[in-house]
């Protein structure tokens, strides 16, 4: 957490109502409740104020807050909340009605200068249509639904706009299922263009753990992605990956289903594979032709590309059938190419067991 809690001032006034001796009802108001937070940029003011009331009945607790104002460098966030407590179900309290989740954005600057910067520059968006949660003595229970997730592109962000997320949460563990459907990605800074979505489901399950270190603890999250979907640009492919953060370390495996040759130039993605090697396959492949199979695997630390110390590895293969093939303008082209790629790092080896050079027949 870079930020650091230098002043907080509480403002709360509060009525009750007694019957015969007992506590029957509770109203009250937070009026502009402040605190002030330092990092090492600048100073974060927040303030929450709102009306709230409880009335208690045969076995619980029925509570409401109301105009919940929480504002963040000038951005506020209203919202209005029911529920009810018990001794035995604990605290059990819903979203009376959607709001947009922008505002709190800002909050992130408290833990990371950076990350509320990028959030800033993407301008992220989201509405939160449904939440409820629950706090007892067994732990902490949430579900929510988020609408309307999106953010611009951005220098290596990827750009995306309709995003649907499910939230399903206990404690320290979740689950996050992410869908999208007819939306797009903007990735000028790795493809040159925008890319059409048909459809991404994507199931996320997160674990929040404290990690010794030695004499020291801090936290770490993993990341797990099983079986999930996605068709952009007409691409269908399986994915799966793990992520720890404790150290940066990515697993990633996605196979990928048939598709026509002719989509491969516009595919490739700048900045994972050589300039040259790049420059090479956009003008090689220059007409028919199908991939029947292609996979990319990536293990080892995401910042770790392109594994020069053998601390990880980033390959893919690709299987061609039929293909037209051109090495350059002064060499005949290849046809009926079948030929299989192997990506590894930056580099390329091609294996073909079959093709026309002109009329004559190659084989190996």
């Amino acid at each position: 957490m870079e930020s650091q809690l230098v002043s907080s001032k509480g403002n709360v006034e509060v009525w009750t109502k007694i019957e015969n001796g007992e506590l029957k009802r509770i109203d009250g108001q937070i009026l502009p409740t402040t605190f002030e937070w330092n990092t090492d940029q600048s100073t974060i003011l927040n303030s929450v104020k709102g009306r709230f009331a409880a009335i208690k009945g045969e076995q619980q607790w029925d509570f409401s807050v109301a105009d919940l104002h929480l504002e963040t460098q000038g951005n506020a966030l209203v919202s209005n909340i029911n529920g009810y407590f018990s001794s035995q179900k604990g605290v059990v309290f819903t979203l009376a009605d959607s709001l947009s989740l922008k505002p709190l954005f800002s909050l992130s600057s408290l833990y990371s200068i950076a990350l509320a910067d990028t959030i800033a520059l993407i301008d992220a968006n989201a509405q939160l249509t449904e939440l409820s949660a629950s706090i007892n003595q067994n732990g902490f229970t949430l579900q929510a639904d988020i609408q309307d997730i999106g953010w611009q592109e951005h220098n290596e962000v990827a750009g995306l706009m309709d995003l649907q997320a499910s939230i399903f949460w206990q404690d320290k563990r979740g689950k996050v299922v992410l869908n999208a459907s007819d939306t797009e990605i903007s990735s000028q800074y790795y493809f040159s263009r925008v890319l059409p979505v048909r459809t991404i489901s994507i199931p996320v399950l997160l674990d929040f753990r404290d990690v010794q270190s030695g004499d020291t603890q801090h936290s770490a999250t993993n990341i797990i992605i099983k079986d999930a979907f996605a068709e952009i640009d007409g691409l269908q492919m399986d994915i799966n990956s793990q992520y720890a953060s404790a150290n940066n370390f990515l697993s990633l495996a996605v196979n990928i289903l048939p598709f026509e040759l002719e989509k491969v130039p516009t595919l490739l993605p700048k900045h994972f594979i050589g300039v040259g090697t790049n420059r090479f396959l956009k003008n090689a492949f220059m007409g028919a032709g199908r991939v029947t199979a292609a996979d990319v695997m990536w293990h080892g630390a995401l910042d770790g590309f392109p594994f020069d110390n053998n601390s990880g590895v980033f390959q893919s293969n690709v299987s061609v059938e039929q293909a037209d093939f051109s090495f350059s303008d002064g060499w005949p082209a290849l046809t009926k190419l079948d030929i299989n790629l192997f990506f590894e790092n930056k580099g390329l080896v091609m294996e073909s067991p079959s093709s026309l050079l002109d009329k004559v027949a190659l084989t190996n």
